[in-house]
């Protein structure tokens, strides 16, 4: 047997473990002595013979400022036919404190076989002046001009309803190479009912000239906004962080020219922060007296019909009034207002559709539909309607008034027949089986089947169905719930829909709408109160659980924000959203059936 001495065992081990398989790990810093606030560079780097899996763990960095990273970097050559796979992570750091820092080595796993890096020692010292600079202050500084997004809004005053276009348009230097940004926050424009405009999915970019420098320049975001209250309202920023290449290393003075400085050519990633400029809108109340008027909360130029499906119908039996605005200003915020309809009639809360044009000026249609349930036979008026808007154009108020619609209620009524007393006595046969001479005769299954059997099971199906039927239009609460549930899955369809056609703003605008009109329909919620915390509200005072109220809250105002997200997170959480609404809607179905 040969005996190894250890000495030997352990030198060829250190010659196989960084190189094992041709793959070698290391860490570098581009200074070993710095001063506080001094930017330096960490370098994690591996060498490999394989294009497979690289998976990177990065060591704590708490000593210090991190203004970016890990930045990762890979190249792939061929060397006497040999595959060579380079690449590395890096940082790029300053000290937070003076002394003595010894970073870990970093974990890189390639392959699935594990490496660690040497650590690194790196000596802080105070610096001249003894000062210690925030992390990328003098970056943020110099990027200000070269970078930045204007909030513009197409007027500085309007009235309470009237659309404001806001736009936030980004500029930078032709200089930068920035990549796609990142949302950090997007507008909640408090005060205001928003709806986005519909904009293409990527930033078009086009050559501006602004306060005398050549910028590119592209809109990011636009909404209309339309005013709920009146004061002066600021406008919510939007923040962005945008991948930015800078200097670095750089020794700057107060004369040198950004993009002039000498070490420009050394340039490495950072994510710049970027807030949009501030802005204000004056807001009026409307310059008429509203007293004693049944406005409808319209701002533009509108239209409205009234509208059923017949003329004669019988007791009990459904009546679908519907009232249709169409036109364009804050469609989402008009309503019909309250309407009288005789006695006699049975009233369900109202189901409301709407459908909004995102282009420009908002646009669009909103249909109130009114179920009632006729109790008396007679002759009977449903009411016209008297739709007040203010009209933009001539500042004034306007008045549109439907045409009463009259309508036969006959006194059969809708469920009758539904004793069942006209299905006693049924008898499967009519009549003797002739017994002759002859070898007995039978009907064929299928005939004696076809011909008794089967009417028999329909008539009882019938009868117990138009029973159903005269318990359930008798029972107003149970109709309510029908229409609650007929409506949430009418909206989840289409949402659905939406969802499989990446038709990402529909699709949360048909959320939402889902679960309001669910709650509108089963708990008597009015459109003009529908927010999330007067829903949250309201759903307590009915005896709802506060965690499930808590849910339609934060799911309300989760959809209200995916309007204004970028494209990614819009598509991304598509299915997120369908499920918690389905599932909150499941668990109010399980309260009361």
């Amino acid at each position: 047997m040969v005996r190894m001495s250890k000495g030997i065992f352990c030198f060829l081990l250190l010659l196989l473990i960084p190189t094992l398989n041709g793959q070698s790990v290391k860490a570098t810093v581009s200074h070993t002595q710095v001063e506080i606030g001094q930017e330096f560079e960490l370098s994690f780097s591996f060498e490999m013979k394989t294009t497979g899996e690289v998976r990177f763990t990065a060591p704590n960095l708490g000593n210090f400022y991190v203004f970016s990273g890990p930045n990762e970097s890979r190249s792939t050559s061929l060397i006497n036919m040999d595959l060579h796979v380079t690449g590395s992570y890096s940082y790029i750091l300053s000290a937070k404190k003076e002394g003595s820092f010894e970073i870990p080595g970093a974990i890189i796993k390639i392959d699935g076989k594990t490496f660690r890096t040497n650590s690194v020692k790196v000596i802080v010292k105070k610096g001249a002046g003894g000062k210690n600079p925030q992390a990328g202050s003098d970056i943020q500084q110099d990027l200000q001009n070269e970078i930045f997004i204007r909030t513009i809004v197409d007027k500085q005053s309007a009235l309470v309803g009237e659309q404001i276009t806001v736009t936030y348009k980004l500029y930078f230097n032709p200089a930068l190479q920035p990549d796609n940004p990142n949302y950090v926050k997007l507008p909640t424009f408090e005060g205001f009912w928003a709806e986005e405009i519909d904009m293409p999915g990527q930033v078009m970019l086009d050559m501006e000239n602004y306060n005398g420098r050549n910028y590119y320049a592209g809109v990011i975001k636009t909404a209309a906004l339309f005013a709920t209250k009146t004061g002066s309202l600021d406008i919510s920023p939007i923040i962005l962080t945008l991948p930015v290449q800078v200097s670095t290393l750089r020794n700057k003075n107060q004369t040198d020219d950004f993009f002039n400085d000498p070490f420009f050519n050394r340039s490495r990633k950072i994510d710049y922060k970027i807030t949009s400029t501030p802005a204000k809108v004056e807001i009026s109340s409307l310059p008429v007296d509203l007293t004693n008027v049944n406005f409808s909360g319209g701002v533009g130029n509108f239209n409205v019909k009234t509208n059923t499906r017949k003329r004669v119908y019988k007791r009990n039996e459904p009546i679908r009034f519907e009232i249709l605005i169409s036109g364009s200003g804050n469609i989402e915020l008009v309503d019909a207002g309250r309407i009288e309809f005789d006695k006699s009639f049975e009233v369900l809360d109202p189901n409301i559709n709407k459908t909004i044009v995102r282009t420009g000026v908002i646009s669009g249609s909103k249909s109130i539909e009114y179920v009632l349930i006729p109790r008396d036979g007679g002759k009977y008026v449903l009411p016209s309607v008297d739709f007040v808007y203010f009209d933009l154009a001539s500042k004034e108020l306007k008045t549109i008034k439907t045409e009463e619609i009259p309508l036969t209620i006959s006194d059969v009524s809708y469920n009758e027949g539904a004793t069942g007393n006209e299905t006693e006595n049924i008898d499967i046969f009519t009549g003797d089986i002739d017994l002759d001479d002859s070898p007995p005769t039978y009907p064929a299954l299928w005939f004696v089947i076809t011909l008794f059997i089967l009417p028999a099971f329909a008539t009882a199906f019938f009868v117990n169905y138009k029973k159903k039927e005269a318990v359930r239009l008798s029972d107003p609460e149970l109709l309510k719930r029908n229409a609650a549930r007929k409506i949430a899955a009418e909206k989840l369809a289409t949402a659905d829909k939406m969802r499989k056609t990446a038709n990402h703003d529909l699709f949360y605008t048909e959320t939402a709408t889902a679960l309001e009109g669910y709650l509108e329909a089963k708990y008597s919620l009015q459109k003009s109160e529908f927010t999330s915390g007067v829903v949250y509200d309201k759903l307590i005072e009915s005896g709802i659980e506060a965690n499930l109220a808590n849910d339609v809250k934060c799911l309300l105002d989760d959809c209200e924000l995916m309007r204004f997200a970028p494209v990614d997170g819009k598509r991304e959480r598509m299915d997120e959203f369908y499920d918690r609404t389905s599932v909150i809607i499941q668990r109010f179905e399980g309260i009361n059936g």
